[in-house]
C-alpha cells in the first residue's frame, strides 16, 4: 500500500493498492510486495513532475515495477529495462542525476538480497522505456553482486556494490558516452 499524509488533518489516507494477479504457479499474489524508493523526476514525456516509485515484488510474479503518478492518486507500471527480464525482483534505487533518472536491480529471484548483477541503467524518458546500460559488467569485478547504494553527491554519481570480499564505492560525472 501507499498512503499520502494530509498536513491539514493530520491523517493518512491510502491511495494505491498492489492489485492481485495469477502468479506463475496458478496462485493469487500481489503483484507488488513492498514500495522501497520514490523520488520526483520529469522525464522527457511527462507533462510535469511524476512520482516515480520502485517496487518489491514476489517470486512467484512477473519481475518488478517501477510506478508512475502525475496526480499522487494514479499509480502506473512504466516499461522496464529490457535486460531485467522476470528474474529481478526489487529496485532500491530511483536517482535523478544530470537530467536522467538511474536505477539497478537489487534483488532476484532465489537471491533477494544480491541481482548477481551490479548494472547501472540511464534514462531520459522512463514513460518509453528507453533505458541504457551505463556501466561495465560488475564495473570489471565479478565479485560485485549487487549495486546496493546510488547517490548524487556535487558534479558526480556514487554507486556502492555489494562483494563479499568487501563492497567498493564507483563514482561517475555521468559525461560522455557510456559505460561511464
Amino acid at each position: 500500500q501507499i498512503h499520502a499524509w494530509s498536513g491539514e488533518t493530520g491523517a493518512w489516507t491510502e491511495v494505491f493498492r498492489s492489485p492481485l494477479i495469477t502468479g506463475r504457479d496458478g496462485s493469487t499474489v500481489p503483484r507488488e510486495l513492498g514500495f522501497r524508493g520514490m523520488t520526483a523526476y520529469q522525464g522527457e514525456s511527462d507533462t510535469a513532475p511524476a512520482l516515480y516509485t520502485s517496487t518489491y515484488a514476489s517470486a512467484r510474479g512477473y519481475g518488478c515495477n517501477i510506478l508512475r503518478t502525475l496526480d499522487g492518486a494514479n499509480f502506473e507500471p512504466i516499461p522496464m529495462p529490457k535486460e531485467f527480464g522476470e528474474f529481478v525482483l526489487t529496485l532500491r534505487l530511483l536517482i535523478p542525476f544530470k537530467g536522467r533518472l538511474f536505477t539497478s536491480p537489487t534483488g532476484r529471484a532465489g537471491d533477494p538480497n544480491a541481482s548477481n548483477f551490479a548494472a547501472i541503467f540511464e534514462t531520459r524518458d522512463p514513460v518509453k522505456g528507453d533505458w541504457r546500460l551505463v556501466n561495465a559488467p560488475s564495473f570489471g569485478d565479478k565479485g560485485n553482486l549487487s549495486v546496493f547504494e546510488m547517490l548524487p553527491f556535487g558534479d558526480h554519481l556514487y554507486a556502492g556494490t555489494a562483494n563479499l570480499e568487501g563492497y567498493q564505492l564507483w563514482r561517475t560525472d555521468a559525461e560522455g558516452d557510456p559505460p561511464y
